[in-house]
């Protein structure tokens, strides 16, 4: 499933003055009522086409967006790039890894839009959106974690107030554990009379002692 649907669109318009205004236009999911925004840009449009439709086309949201967008502020990738210089703790491999973290996973579908306008249907759709793609759980679970690091830093930056990262449930591992199959009396005397002879001794131990195969071949004799 794709994070964004296509329910908004923009449309040119010019003022009484002779300018060009570009409105994002669509329906309210809960009032049913056409609502739209104007911008000067048809790039600030687009932006908040695209980020109105993350998040469904609800009116709260869709303000917040319309708020953030016209901030003048970083974007997502600003953001993550500059979390990723000012971490003190990690060495020049893993700043690497984050940053192919970000380039592959986060930079494509969330990168150039403002961290301002970031909410949590947007990162929810988002880790939909990599689910869907059959990335690992624990591949997801890593990726969030920067995103939401990097948040929790743009909100001491004061480039937002809270982090959108919150709350937001990751997919569960989808690894199975089998059952530990048991051998009764009967089966071991049966495995144990396929073993050859020389082996016996050694198969007997590891069954009574419950010894792992590098631990029983490691023993010596005193």
């Amino acid at each position: 499933m794709a994070i964004f649907v296509s329910m908004a669109s923009i449309r040119e318009r010019r003022r009484r003055d002779g300018t060009k205004a570009f409105a994002v236009l669509w329906r309210d999911p809960d009032t049913g009522r056409q609502t739209s925004l104007t911008y000067d840009d048809l790039r600030d449009a687009a932006v908040a086409r695209q980020l109105i439709e993350a998040a469904g086309g609800h009116a709260l949201e869709a303000a917040r967006i319309a708020e953030g967008i016209r901030k003048t502020g970083p974007t997502v990738d600003d953001v993550i790039s500059e979390h990723i210089d000012l971490l003190t703790s990690v060495g020049p491999d893993t700043r690497k890894h984050y940053r192919k973290q970000l380039e592959a996973h986060i930079s494509p579908s969330l990168g150039p839009n403002p961290v301002a306008a970031m909410t949590y249907r947007h990162i929810a759709g988002w880790v939909r959106e990599m689910d869907d793609k059959g990335l690992a759980p624990k591949t997801i679970s890593n990726v969030h974690g920067l995103f939401s690091a990097a948040m929790t830093t743009a909100v001491r930056l004061g480039y937002r107030e809270d982090n959108p990262c919150a709350g937001v449930e990751l997919p569960k591992s989808r690894a199975t554990h089998d059952e530990m199959t048991v051998l009764t009396r009967d089966e071991f005397a049966l495995l144990l009379s396929k073993v050859s002879p020389f082996y016996q001794p050694l198969v007997v131990t590891l069954v009574a002692t419950g010894l792992r195969w590098g631990e029983a071949t490691a023993l010596t004799s005193t």
